[in-house]
């Protein structure tokens, strides 16, 4: 399974991708980023804090994007599905609720993900799955920071917000065990806030990886849609 499109890239190799695909309204660009080390690893978030500041580095400033932010209270959602499939496993179906509005698109090169765009193609919702369900939803959001740290340059003034565990109830009332990552940066000129969150359907092990991506104004609506789908989100096999 990929995290973030992939398992960890050498630096110059995620640094092309940002460069072609930030200019694309940031969103694509954006989800090339892998989320936090277990305290106490080589990339522990705590102890690369404490590291001065590289000389010479010059961070990018970035250029305010004033489009008006996302209004949770105005989003309506519908219900989706759609195939998925991580090589070599067998396809699965996932259906979850998405923004009213927001279109499908699917990668065929990359059939175990699909995004829904807004339709100015800053916002974005991403959804992974067909793995096979191994290890726990923190467990893959501390290996997730590690290809984070290494895959962003400096510049990109890659900036980790929070990171999290908890549960979430689904529409039948059952608890979901959920651990979330957020951070900002820059990857072309407009500063970019990402959330990514991995979800236990049925157990401890994580059946599915999502991803919102927009402005830093966005925030709470962002926040809002991540919540209702994976409160809505659902894994099955295919019929034979």
């Amino acid at each position: 399974m990929r995290f973030f499109f992939g398992k960890a890239l050498p630096i110059f190799v995620a640094a092309v991708a940002v460069a072609v695909f930030g200019a694309y309204s940031g969103y694509v660009a954006s989800e090339l980023l892998p989320a936090l080390p277990r305290a106490g690893s080589p990339n522990d978030p705590d102890q690369a804090n404490s590291t001065p500041p590289q000389l010479g580095i010059i961070r990018k400033a970035p250029i305010p994007n004033d489009k008006p932010a996302l209004n949770p209270k105005h989003l309506d959602y519908r219900p989706v599905d759609f195939k998925l499939r991580t090589k070599p496993n067998p396809s699965v179906e996932v259906a979850l609720s998405v923004p009213r509005g927001w279109t499908f698109r699917a990668y065929p090169k990359e059939p175990q993900q699909i995004r829904y765009l807004d339709p100015t193609l800053e916002r974005g919702l991403r959804i992974e799955s067909g793995f096979t369900p191994l290890r726990r939803p923190n467990e893959l959001m501390d290996s997730h920071i590690a290809e984070l740290v290494s895959s962003q340059p400096p510049e990109n003034d890659l900036q980790v917000k929070s990171r999290s565990s908890s549960t979430v109830i689904d529409d039948q009332g059952n608890a979901r065990a959920v651990s979330t990552l957020v951070y900002t940066y820059v990857p072309s000129q407009t500063l970019r806030f990402v959330a990514v969150r991995w979800v236990a359907l049925d157990g401890d092990k994580a059946d599915v990886e999502m991803t919102v991506n927009g402005l830093p104004q966005d925030e709470r609506a962002l926040t809002a849609i991540l919540d209702v789908a994976s409160r809505t989100v659902t894994r099955s096999p295919l019929p034979n």
